[in-house]
This record gives structure tokens, C-alpha cells and sequence, in this order.
């Protein structure tokens, strides 16, 4: 996703516009046809209709507007599916009442999924040019965000991942501020977020890393609050995941896709595969932070190396990438729920080789590595090394943060 050393702002900008009037007109024509018209072309999964996660979101914020129990409902064509996310996620559909169709809901998420994307490209630029980094054009760097496999997996699903984003982009910027709205509008955020998808609840211990004790309380807060907003919705929701872990865990079923990143089961699968089965027995989410841990702790130590108004210009890139890595301790972890890693790159990978430190070389080269999997079109991959590609991308960015870690210390010491 980088721009060749030595192009000039004028052909990034052409080579920008080409790729977002192929994009523009891809997803045209794949909305008038209600398919994609990449279908066969790409690695990913793509279902006979687009936009199929809406589906629920649609339907059963419907019922909640109704008084019903959105979590009695029962859906989709293939198997009789009730609603699998927390009640908040819910909320933020309720404007589904007012549409006056599906495919309309539908295309009314696309084009918001789009505009999110378009808000996180823009702060992650700026996030570029405070870091200092050679600068990318604004053109461009949309659209190979939006030809990145896990963002075009998120629109052709229309799941809610783009949600999460949001939140953490409008979380990052109240951040900026310090004072104690900024921190309470930061909470409600984080807050909003963990209870949409689960995972981003890693951002709030993350808060601690940037000494912000009173936003990380007040996030507590929120998510409690949510919790408690809706109680019986969510023992609902907790009961449909232990329903259906047998249709959708890659480690009660066995089967591992290459569109899934569920790292325990990853790991535990691979070792099936060799005949090895002492890791059955042991929690694959344990065994997916034990892989994990060898790269965020020494990152994260680095940041805390760093003066707290230093280390402020890493926030959004260090939120989206401990956020990404969470997604791989989940039992289901699906390619579109990694939409935040080429923005974390985007944040902070140099794209250079020489006369750069060692961290920055490995990002670079980590980078490289993990393109069959940022790139959406057909490969043959095994779905075990398209997860060591996507551990690679995570890698990379680490290693980016780390480097910058680095810079800013050398700036602060000059």
C-alpha cells in the first residue's frame, strides 16, 4: 500500500484517481446487479448477494422499534439464524425503521461504511504528516485503503466493523483535547464500541498507556452503563454465541478458511495437522495472547518510554493496531474485522529500506510479506500461511509504531 520511493504527488494522484474510477465503478455495477461483479476474481468469500450482514441489523432493529424481542427473531435463507451481536449494536440500526426496504438499508450502510473510511483515511494522514513521514496523496491513499482486502470484504458484507471505526476515530480526536468533556465523549465512545463488537475493548486498558487514568475510569463507566442499559439483551446475546459455536468456531468445528484469523485455533488446527494434540486441551484464547505477547509488550514498552505528550502522536495509530490484534483472540475472526491494520499502516509505515533503523527496514520488509493478503484478488493460499501473512501485516505495523517510538525519542533528545 505504499507509493514507489521517488513518485511525484502529481502521478500519485493519477494513480489515485484510476484506482477509485475502478472502484466507483465496480461497486456501481455490483449495486445495480446486487452482486459483485468481482465474484470468482477475488480470495474472499463473496456470498450470491451483497450486503448480507445488514440482513439482521435490518430486521431485527426493526423489531426492536416494534417492542419485540430482537433475539427471538429467526432469519437467513441457508439455516435459521437468530441475531448474534449485543443490544447496542442495535441501537445504532434503529434508523433501519425508516427505510422503506432491505436493499435500501443496505445501500444507505454502503455508502456510510464508504464515508467512515473516507473520515478514517483523512485522520490517519494527519496522524502522517505530525509523525513527520513522507507524504502520501490523500487520493491514492484512499483508494488502496479501499481495495485493501479486509475494507473490501467489510463493504461487500456491509457487517458493522465500520461502526467500531467510527467510535474510535471520534475517540481519538476528543483525546486530543485533555480536558474533561474530551475524555467523557472519548469514554462514551470506547464504551459504544465495545459493546458492538467486543473486541474493541481492548482500546480502553490502552488508554493507560497514554496516561489517561480519567478516560480509561470514565470508559469503564460507559461500558458498564451499557451493559446495564440493557441486561436481558444481553444474556441473549451471550446465549446465541454458546448456541452457535459449533456452526461458527473454526476451533469446535475444525475447519479453518483463509478468510479467518481465530488465532488459537489457528495454531491448535496447524499442530492437528502434524499429529500434534497437546495444545487441545488448552484455551485458544490463552494460546493466541501467548503467540501475541512477544510483540505488544515490547511495543507498548516502547511507547511508555516516550514523555506523555510525546507519545500522544501514536494514539490513534497504537489504538488501531491493539484493537486489530484483539480480533485475533476472538473464537470467530472474520478478514473484515481487521479493517483497522492499512490504517495503522497508513499511520505510520515509512516505505523505506535505506538509511532507516533496523525497526523500520522490518516493517518495511514484514509489509511486503503481507501483501498477498492486503491485496483482494484470487490467489492460491493456504489458509494457514494467509494467516501467517496477516500476523506478518500485524507484525508490521508493530514494528512501524516502534520505529516511530525511536524517532520521536531522537527529536525529543536533539
Amino acid at each position: 500500500m505504499s507509493p514507489a520511493s521517488g513518485i511525484t504527488i502529481r502521478t500519485q494522484r493519477s494513480l489515485g484517481l484510476l484506482l477509485l474510477i475502478a472502484w466507483l465503478a465496480i461497486w456501481g455495477f455490483s449495486i445495480a446487479r446486487d452482486q459483485s461483479v468481482l465474484r470468482g476474481l477475488i480470495w474472499l468469500p463473496l456470498w450470491d448477494k451483497l450486503s448480507v450482514d445488514v440482513q439482521g441489523n435490518f430486521l431485527c432493529s426493526r423489531a426492536l422499534v416494534r417492542g419485540e424481542n430482537p433475539y427471538e427473531l429467526k432469519f437467513g435463507s441457508l439455516l435459521p439464524l437468530t441475531y448474534g451481536y449485543p443490544p447496542a449494536t442495535l441501537w445504532q440500526f434503529v434508523w433501519c425503521a425508516f427505510m422503506p426496504s432491505l436493499r435500501a438499508a443496505s445501500i444507505t450502510w454502503f455508502i456510510a461504511s464508504s464515508l467512515i473510511i473516507l473520515l478514517a483515511v483523512h485522520a490517519s494522514l494527519r496522524v502522517r504528516r505530525e509523525l513527520g513521514l513522507r507524504s502520501i496523496d490523500p487520493v491514492l491513499a484512499l483508494g488502496l485503503i479501499l481495495f485493501s482486502s479486509p475494507v473490501f470484504f467489510e463493504l461487500e458484507r456491509s457487517n458493522c466493523n465500520s461502526l467500531v471505526l467510527l467510535h474510535l476515530v471520534i475517540a481519538c480526536a476528543a483525546l486530543r483535547s485533555r480536558t474533561l468533556l474530551g475524555d467523557l465523549i472519548a469514554a462514551a465512545a470506547l464504551g459504544l464500541a465495545t459493546w458492538t463488537k467486543i473486541y474493541p475493548f481492548a482500546a480502553v486498558p490502552a488508554l493507560l498507556v497514554f496516561a489517561r487514568p480519567r478516560a480509561f475510569v470514565f470508559a469503564l463507566g460507559f461500558v458498564a452503563l451499557f451493559a446495564i442499559a440493557d441486561l436481558e439483551g444481553l444474556r441473549s446475546f451471550w446465549l446465541h454465541r454458546q448456541q452457535t459455536a459449533s456452526i461458527h468456531y473454526a476451533g469446535v468445528h475444525g475447519i479453518y478458511d483463509s478468510f479467518m484469523h481465530p488465532l488459537g485455533a489457528w495454531w491448535v488446527l496447524l499442530w492437528r495437522k502434524a499429529g500434534v494434540t497437546v495444545f487441545d486441551p488448552l484455551p485458544q484464547a490463552a494460546i493466541a495472547a501467548a503467540l501475541l505477547a512477544p510483540l505488544f509488550l515490547p511495543i507498548t514498552r516502547s511507547i511508555l518510554n516516550l514523555a506523555a505528550p510525546v507519545r500522544a502522536k501514536l494514539q490513534m495509530p497504537f489504538l488501531f493496531w491493539v484493537v486489530s490484534g484483539a480480533t485475533f483472540l476472538l473464537p470467530i475472526a472474520n478478514d473484515y474485522n481487521l479493517i483497522f491494520l492499512p490504517l495503522a499502516l497508513l499511520c505510520v509505515l515509512g516505505f523505506r529500506f535505506c538509511g532507516v533503523s533496523k525497526s523500520e527496514k522490518v516493517a518495511a520488509v514484514l509489509f511486503l510479506l503481507s501483501l498477498p493478503w492486503l491485496q483482494p484478488f484470487r490467489m492460491s493460499i493456504d489458509p494457514y500461511v494467509m494467516t501467517a501473512l496477516k500476523l506478518c501485516c500485524l507484525a508490521s505495523a508493530g514494528f512501524a509504531i516502534h520505529a516511530r517510538c525511536a524517532s520521536l525519542a531522537k527529536g525529543c533528545a536533539a
